[in-house]
């Protein structure tokens, strides 16, 4: 029976934040040295772009990965506080007032689309050959909402939390991977037979298998 593992928005956004910026690279003369030192920079989201990179390369068997609809909706929500940041503070806001100012700055159309051109991709990407789905997209309807309220009122979690945590318990997942850490602290013990874990002990487990 496969390991089944459901990855979370969180995780899902910082591999399109950083296979976006790697395509940037792609015509440069030292491509892979530049690849290199970029994750090197950005060794906080790292793990997350490796264990996309490991599901999308295929290679690790017994193991079945799921996202959500819902997911890649809140994926665009990541992103937009992504841009939003780096605008304040190319702006030179302080960091005090960010929560003030946060609402008064759009997205602009053509960074909202090219989110969504990145959101395609990475479906495509994923998709895999001859039908061989590396990543599978669950739709609707994605989550039992019993176990919604189940979820919101003994961990006292988010509901956007919840829903997801929910749609993996439907897929019967093993793990949720989140690289959210206030997502993974609300409960040390499994929640609904689920084990909360990170990209790289994600990462630690194919490898080991």
């Amino acid at each position: 029976m496969a390991r089944k593992s459901f990855i979370e928005s969180s995780t899902v956004a910082n591999w399109i934040l950083l296979n976006a910026r790697i395509k940037e690279l792609q015509n440069d003369t030292n491509f892979e040295d530049e690849k290199r030192r970029l994750l090197e920079r950005c060794r906080k989201i790292k793990p997350s772009y490796e264990l996309l990179e490991e599901i999308r390369i295929g290679k690790r068997k017994g193991n079945a990965f799921y996202t959500s609809q819902f997911a890649l909706i809140e994926v665009m929500t990541v992103i937009r506080e992504e841009y939003l940041s780096k605008r304040m503070s190319d702006e030179g806001i302080p960091l005090r007032y960010w929560t003030r100012y946060r609402d008064e700055i759009d997205l602009p159309e053509d960074k909202a689309g090219k989110v969504i051109d990145e959101i395609l991709d990475l479906i495509g990407t994923f998709s895999g050959k001859k039908g061989k789905i590396k990543l599978r997209i669950i739709t609707p309807p994605e989550y039992d909402p019993v176990d919604v309220t189940y979820i919101v009122t003994k961990y006292k979690c988010y509901a956007q939390d919840a829903i997801l945590l929910a749609t993996a318990r439907k897929q019967k997942a093993n793990y949720f991977v989140t690289d959210d850490r206030r997502l993974r602290e609300i409960s040390r013990e499994k929640i609904l037979s689920m084990k909360l874990i990170s990209s790289q002990e994600m990462l630690s487990l194919l490898r080991r298998h």
